[in-house]
C-alpha cells in the first residue's frame, strides 16, 4: 500500500474555493467514490488547518 501525505499552503483568499470544491466532492459523492475506485484508491482525506493564521490542506 502506498501512502503520502502533503501539507498545501493556501493562497491568500483561496478559502472559499477549497470549501466549494469539499461541497462539490460530498453534492457528487457517489461519482468521486467511483473515481477513487477506478484509479485504485481506497482511502482519501483531507484536513484544513490553520497554522500561524495561514491555512493549510493536509
Amino acid at each position: 500500500m502506498e501512502l503520502s501525505c502533503v501539507l498545501i499552503e493556501l493562497k491568500s483568499g483561496s478559502l472559499e474555493k477549497v470549501q466549494e470544491w469539499a461541497n462539490f466532492i460530498l453534492a457528487n459523492e457517489e461519482e468521486a467514490i467511483a473515481t477513487l475506485a477506478h484509479e485504485k484508491v481506497t482511502i482519501e482525506s483531507f484536513f484544513l488547518i490553520d497554522i500561524g493564521g495561514v491555512d493549510y490542506l493536509i
